[in-house]
């Protein structure tokens, strides 16, 4: 749902449905935003967090969840997400929620983010 819906909204958007696949996306330094779900396959998506800033540090990452616990909030802006959307979330507030961060990102760096609109997802 969170793919087509972006894809609807003209976005680029890259899949992955492991850690290992989102690192990788990471890794090839594309994209402006990364949206990610807490549970994953091969590992939890809050661990991926700092690794990504490390790699990326203005990246921002949204994390969303159906562990709909004040805990999994905490952990989630204590791993520096960007933003925490709870499962079952309004699609438009995500969609409004990634692109604001967006727009302040091609503010900051136009040379890194013009011409791109692009959203990685894990399911």
């Amino acid at each position: 749902m969170v793919r087509q819906t972006l894809l609807r909204g003209g976005y680029e958007v890259k899949v992955a449905d492991t850690a290992a696949g989102l690192w990788k996306l990471v890794v090839e330094g594309l994209g402006d935003v990364v949206i990610t779900d807490v549970v994953l396959p091969d590992e939890n998506g809050l661990d991926l967090i700092p690794r990504i800033h490390a790699r990326r540090p203005d990246l921002p990452v949204i994390v969303m969840s159906a562990q709909n616990t004040l805990t999994t909030a905490v952990r989630a802006t204590e791993a520096g997400a960007f933003d925490y959307l709870p499962k079952p979330f309004d699609i438009n507030e995500l969609k409004r929620r990634s692109t604001a961060r967006s727009r302040a990102s091609a503010v900051a760096a136009p040379a890194r983010t013009a011409g791109r609109r692009v959203a990685r997802t894990c399911p």
